[in-house]
């Protein structure tokens, strides 16, 4: 993936893998996406691997496939 799809921003994160950031809020509290950790004193990043697995996530639901099989450790 390119260096600019690293250390992104919720808002930019949702805008490279084509999802609103709800979907992604969403995605985390059901374990398919991981929340990275909040560095003190500032907010969450987002790089290239999180954004090729909702383009995954997403592509499997096209294809048919629930959320429920997709759990973090399923894929």
């Amino acid at each position: 993936m390119e260096s600019h799809l690293e250390n992104l921003t919720i808002g930019a994160f949702a805008k490279a893998a084509g999802v609103h950031v709800e979907t992604i809020r969403f995605y985390q509290r059901k374990s398919l996406l991981v929340e990275p950790k909040r560095p003190y004193g500032s907010i969450r990043r987002y790089g290239a691997a999180d954004v090729a697995r909702v383009k995954f996530v997403k592509a499997a639901q096209r294809l048919g496939f629930s959320l429920a099989s997709m759990k973090s450790g399923n894929c």
